[in-house]
C-alpha cells in the first residue's frame, strides 16, 4: 500500500511517519522470526541426535547379536553401513533444500534491492529553499509535458488562479487533468515552461516544503 500510494504519501509529507511504521512493522517481523528460526535451530538438531543415537544403539545391539568383529562383512557390518550412509545424506539433503531456499530468497531480494537503488527522477536543486507560507497564487506559464518525450500530454498551456479562488478542472479522461495537479505537486518536472507558487518556481523549492503548503 505504501508503494501503490506513493503519491498519496508524498503530497501530504507523511515519508518520514509512513517510514517509520514500515520500520516498527519490519522489526515485529524480524523479531517473530528471530524466535522460529531460534526455535528450529535447537529442534531440529534434538530431533536429529535422538534419531541418530537409536539407531546406534539398534545398530549396537544387533551387532553383539549376530557376533560381528571377524574381517568379513557381516549382516551387522552391511546394516550399519547403510545407517551411516543414511546419516551421512541426511545433511547433504538438508544443504540442498537451503540452497534451493537461499536461490528462491536472492531472487525475492534482488527485486527489492532493485526498487530501493531506484533513483527518484525528481529531486531537489543545491540551491533550492524554504517555499514560506503561501497566499496561494499558482501560475501555469506556457507548460509543455511529456512522459516519454514522444507525445506531448500538456502544451503551452496558461492557467492563473488567485489566491482563495477554486477552480474545477474539467475534461475526457486522458485530457491531462491529473497531470496538472502533479506538475503542480512536482512530482514530474515541465518540459517546457514554468509553474509558480506565489511567484516561486516550484523547481526552485524544496519538494516537502511545496507539498505541505
Amino acid at each position: 500500500e505504501n508503494i501503490a500510494g506513493m503519491r498519496v504519501i508524498q503530497a501530504f509529507t507523511r515519508e518520514e511517519t509512513n517510514l517509520a511504521q514500515f520500520n516498527q512493522a519490519n522489526g515485529r517481523v524480524v523479531t517473530e522470526w528471530m524466535k522460529v528460526i531460534s526455535l528450529q535451530a535447537w529442534f531440529s538438531p534434538l530431533v536429529e541426535l535422538t534419531r541418530s543415537a537409536a539407531l546406534v544403539i539398534v545398530l549396537y545391539a544387533a551387532a553383539n547379536q549376530l557376533g560381528v568383529g571377524g574381517a568379513v562383512l557381516t549382516v551387522g557390518t552391511l546394516v550399519a553401513f547403510m545407517a551411516y550412509i543414511n546419516n551421512l545424506w541426511a545433511p547433504i539433503s538438508t544443504l540442498t533444500n537451503m540452497y534451493v531456499v537461499m536461490q528462491a530468497t536472492l531472487a525475492s531480494a534482488g527485486k527489492v534491492f532493485q526498487l530501493l537503488d531506484t533513483r527518484p527522477t525528481v529531486t531537489d536543486s543545491p540551491t533550492a529553499i524554504e517555499l514560506p507560507r503561501v497566499q496561494g497564487e499558482i501560475i501555469f506559464d506556457h507548460v509543455n509535458f511529456s512522459y516519454d518525450n514522444t507525445r506531448t500530454v500538456l502544451q503551452d498551456v496558461n492557467l492563473t488562479i488567485e489566491p482563495g479562488q477554486l477552480v474545477a478542472l474539467v475534461g475526457q479522461t486522458g485530457s491531462g487533468k491529473t497531470t496538472i495537479a502533479s506538475l503542480l505537486c512536482r512530482f514530474y518536472d515541465v518540459t517546457g515552461g514554468r509553474i509558480t507558487v506565489d511567484g516561486h518556481d516550484v523547481r526552485d523549492v524544496t519538494q516537502r516544503s511545496l507539498r505541505s503548503q
